[in-house]
């Protein structure tokens, strides 16, 4: 899988928020097959957003 991929060269890299798009971009892709993984990189994702100073506002999903 694409996604895994890429989280891979951010996690390697140390792109943070690249990372955490990422995983949240995994998370809306498992929503509805696998809502216990989905909701584990969803707070991943929002671990490091919280961490690096983004707002809430800019990363939440009104959808979720």
């Amino acid at each position: 899988m694409l996604g895994r991929k890429a989280l891979a060269v951010h996690r390697e890299t140390g792109h943070r928020l690249g990372e955490a798009r990422t995983l949240m971009a995994l998370a809306r892709a498992h929503r509805k097959t696998d809502s216990a993984a989905a909701e584990l990189l969803r707070q991943q994702a929002r671990d490091i957003f919280s961490d690096t100073g983004v707002p809430e506002t800019e990363y939440e999903d009104p959808d979720w």
